[in-house]
């Protein structure tokens, strides 16, 4: 059982802006006809388990809070109007266009990091009791390690970096971060 959950670390990257996201819909089908069908059709099938509409719609809050506190940094002079619409319009399209990118994505890393006979193996235990009960907890998992992503982002990395300048400003060279 530990294959669902290290793969949902790899679905939390995917989420977090795996560079293949940009592909469009026939650059994706394209780097598809790489893989065998039938891992391909694995893939996908694991991926729409993931309910990647439902993530992104319950990450929208924490999204439009995140721009709308860059926006108002970069920004001071725009009045609450004009930032209220420009985060609309930015959750609008998060939502609506850019979630099958994030699917697009997951496939694509899914692909890259599990051999046919993985995903085929995973598939199959999707479709066992057991796999279907996990499966309906997906959502909830990868929602929480993308939770797990902020913590990164905003405590670990932000304190690991003032520590490294500070350990290099006691050897007398000045870092700016």
């Amino acid at each position: 059982m530990r294959r669902p959950a290290s793969l949902l670390v790899l679905m939390a990257l995917a989420l977090c802006g795996a560079a293949s996201a940009q592909d469009s819909a026939q650059g994706y089908a394209g780097k598809l006809k790489a893989y065998d069908p039938q891992a391909v059709e694995a893939a996908q099938a694991y991926a729409k388990t993931l309910d990647l509409r439902a993530l992104v719609t319950k990450s929208a809050p924490f999204a439009a809070q995140q721009v709308n506190q860059r926006l108002r940094a970069a920004n001071p002079g725009l009045g609450e109007d004009q930032a209220s619409a420009f985060v609309d319009h930015f959750v609008e399209k998060m939502l609506t266009q850019d979630v099958d990118a994030i699917e697009r994505a997951s496939v694509l890393t899914l692909l890259e990091t599990m051999d046919k006979d993985e995903l085929e193996a995973l598939r199959a235990f999707q479709q066992t009791p057991m796999g279907a009960k996990v499966v309906r907890k997906m959502p909830l998992l990868v929602a929480r390690l993308n939770e797990n992503m902020r913590l990164m982002n905003d405590f670990v990395i932000p304190r690991a970096l003032a520590a490294a300048r500070d350990e290099m400003l006691k050897a007398g060279v000045e870092v700016k971060i």
